[in-house]
């Protein structure tokens, strides 16, 4: 985590032409459950991530205090104050990607939830008897439509059909 997301966080600033000792604070969305209260990545199933303390792990390195919070959380209120929803004191933004996140403002605020999973809709079982999640159940929706669920899926299916178009189409783009 800390050498990867420093780098980042380093080449964001110097594209930005901003210095680190010119910011009082740094702000993180991350995937999964977040403690934000402790700066903590709880669980980050498609990161590897347990019990990561981000927040202290930023500070450390870089001398300025740290906050987190989910990165669905992160675009819902971005959205609020600077795009589609301006204006909206509620709302749900639902993420797909990697995974499948959703993030929800009620009353302006960032609706957490009681264990840091307000809007982890991903996690929200979709199919009785579905696909195994690596968070421990199955069927969950983030296993049917999110980037990485399409693309087991086109996997699948092109292996099941190797004549297809579909197939023809993978291996002129070299699988």
């Amino acid at each position: 985590f800390g050498g990867q997301t420093a780098i980042k966080l380093t080449h964001a600033l110097e594209n930005a032409g901003v210095s680190i000792s010119q910011c009082e604070s740094i702000g993180l969305g991350s995937p999964g459950t977040c403690d934000s209260e402790a700066g903590v990545v709880v669980r980050a199933y498609n990161l590897g991530w347990f019990n990561v303390p981000v927040c202290q792990m930023l500070t450390n390195r870089f001398g300025i205090p740290a906050r987190l919070s989910n990165d669905a959380n992160c675009a819902a209120l971005a959205e609020t104050v600077a795009g589609a929803a301006v204006g909206c004191k509620n709302m749900v933004l639902i993420t797909l990607g990697t995974g499948v996140g959703g993030g929800i403002i009620h009353t302006g605020k960032i609706c957490h939830g009681s264990n840091g999973m307000g809007g982890e809709v991903g996690h929200m079982a979709v199919r009785m008897n579905g696909e195994p999640c690596p968070c421990g159940n199955v069927g969950c929706w983030e296993q049917y439509a999110s980037a990485t669920a399409l693309k087991r899926q086109t996997k699948a299916a092109w292996e099941q059909h190797p004549h297809s178009i579909l197939a023809k189409v993978i291996g002129e783009q070299g699988r």
